[in-house]
């Protein structure tokens, strides 16, 4: 359950990367604008956590290790029951870039989407609107 986990996907044409990112707290994604080997995160989605729930927004700095770059876990409040998988491994990850949506599946199903255009993310992991993105509904 501790690994790190890592995918990412390019398009040189729109000059764009999407990187899956976990730590032994949570899983992200990041849309990164490549332009120029500039390497800015656009946007983000959360995907879920790994186990990692806190109840208090003011302990997710502490969760935060900019050197080991910690993504904040998931704060209780908008935990569901597609919020927690303990045994993700990198092959259980697919990226599906099709134009501006991109899919992130989890064992096959569903649990992100990200829209180039808004900038906007949908997470099945997530209860409610807010911080972690919008709730992907089916």
């Amino acid at each position: 359950m501790d690994e790190a986990l890592l995918q990412s996907e390019y398009n040189y044409e729109i000059n764009k990367c999407v990187l899956v990112q976990g730590d032994i707290h949570s899983v992200w994604a990041y849309v990164i604008d490549i332009t120029d080997n500039r390497d800015e995160i656009e946007f983000d989605g959360f995907i879920c956590s790994r186990g990692t729930l806190i109840d208090d927004s003011n302990e997710i700095e502490a969760y935060i290790n900019h050197d080991q770059g910690y993504a904040p876990p998931l704060l209780s409040e908008y935990k569901n029951e597609y919020s927690i998988i303990n045994d993700l491994v990198e092959n259980d990850i697919k990226i599906d870039w099709k134009d501006n949506i991109v899919r992130i599946l989890i064992k096959g199903t569903e649990y992100l989407k990200m829209d180039l255009d808004t900038k906007i993310s949908y997470a099945k992991g997530i209860s409610k609107s807010g911080a972690y993105g919008i709730p992907l509904k089916e």
